[in-house]
């Protein structure tokens, strides 16, 4: 075959190829992380194609990875659909220009499968797998935290997150150790939740889901905010750096138990003590319940408090069970309790469900605690 003859089946293939790449992609830029609409001006808003059509093995032997193990043998295989990437102009550079060394075919690759499976996914999900998106993101131990687009949409999958503009709460920005900043931050969260669940009851959604990262207080108010008129899924983060928010299909099989760890003389006066994410020292709390409290703790029965303890919502919705049975229990044993003193060690997910789950006609108020070792314990924070 000649040169030009082969340079034209190239172009041909590419153009066939092309079509069936944004068709898989969705028209999103592959990079791991970006996702970048590439059918829509990300300034201007206006449609058009802004996409880069990369290859994982250079179409030259001497470009990026050209000479990599496993090239295709024949020219027109360089522009097959497997060789074929989706890029924004930026990501399409970086690759290729600024750091290809970094960037091998196995890596380029994954980035691919990950990103048109995912598609795959959500394309398969009717319209009664939509669900909002709510994310909150607030400073913890003087660190802020981002939920990216790309790992929410990777978890609620094989859900699709049917709106389009994030419902985003922002704290990082407001000092909740002061009384001034925990006053603005609960403004902040109230009013924001008014608004997405009147987008919620607009769009007639069929689910919610949850992202949340924060002090633990500050996340029990924002279940205790959330309607649950609908359904709702809770998100939790964890230590897995590819997939931070997804739940696994197992878990850990934790199982938890609620203890009488102190029977008080006031049965008017209640402590919960949530021994999950670590062990609660008795010494951290003796300065507030003291022998007056009944004291209950919630902990595993058959593994050691520790930050990975919960795994997937089965491991969730077995601490939300437990959590129940102790409210109820109030109701039962302690009719006189007007206030709920709770000492927490958990996840971020299991904070939130604290607040979802109370019954707030039914239930005693909770107050919330947080730890403070430079105070040498717990310090009130906030009643709900």
């Amino acid at each position: 075959m000649s040169q030009k003859k082969n340079v034209l089946l190239i172009s041909r293939n590419s153009h066939k190829e092309a079509k069936l790449l944004f068709g898989l992609t969705a028209g999103r830029c592959e990079f791991f992380g970006c996702n970048k609409n590439l059918l829509k001006h990300h300034i201007t808003g206006d449609a058009g194609n802004f996409a880069d059509m990369g290859h994982i093995y250079a179409f030259s032997k001497n470009g990026p990875r050209g000479k990599a193990k496993g090239r295709p043998k024949k020219d027109y295989e360089i522009d097959s659909l497997d060789n074929l990437i989706l890029l924004c102009k930026e990501d399409h550079h970086e690759i290729d220009k600024v750091r290809p060394q970094d960037f091998s075919v196995a890596k380029l690759r994954s980035y691919k499968k990950i990103h048109e499976d995912r598609i795959q996914k959500q394309t398969d999900a009717g319209e009664q797998d939509s669900s909002h998106v709510l994310k909150m993101a607030a400073t913890v131990s003087n660190q802020a935290d981002v939920i990216s687009e790309p790992s929410v949409r990777e978890a609620i999958a094989p859900l699709w997150k049917c709106n389009d503009t994030a419902n985003d709460i922002q704290l990082a920005n407001i000092d909740c150790e002061t009384a001034s900043g925990l006053e603005t931050a609960r403004e902040t969260i109230k009013n924001s939740i008014i608004d997405f669940q009147r987008k919620v009851k607009d769009d007639q959604a069929q689910s919610v889901s949850i992202f949340a990262i924060g002090p633990i207080y500050l996340l029990t108010f924002l279940g205790s905010q959330l309607s649950n008129q609908v359904k709702t899924h809770f998100y939790n983060k964890s230590r897995n750096h590819l997939k931070p928010w997804q739940w696994t299909k197992r878990g850990t099989g934790v199982k938890f138990k609620v203890e009488n760890v102190q029977k008080g003389s006031n049965k008017g006066k209640v402590a919960l003590v949530l021994s999950v994410s670590g062990k609660v020292n008795e010494s951290g709390y003796t300065n507030v319940a003291d022998d007056s409290f009944y004291i209950y703790e919630i902990s595993s029965s058959n593994m050691t408090p520790g930050r990975e303890l919960l795994k997937s919502v089965t491991d969730l919705e077995s601490f939300r069970s437990v959590y129940r049975d102790v409210l109820e229990k109030l109701i039962r044993e302690h009719p006189d309790v007007k206030s709920l003193h709770v000492f927490p060690a958990v996840p971020a997910a299991i904070a939130v469900t604290l607040g979802f789950d109370l019954l707030q006609k039914v239930h005693p108020k909770l107050v919330m605690y947080d730890y403070m070792r430079n105070r040498g314990g717990f310090i009130k924070k906030l009643v709900i």
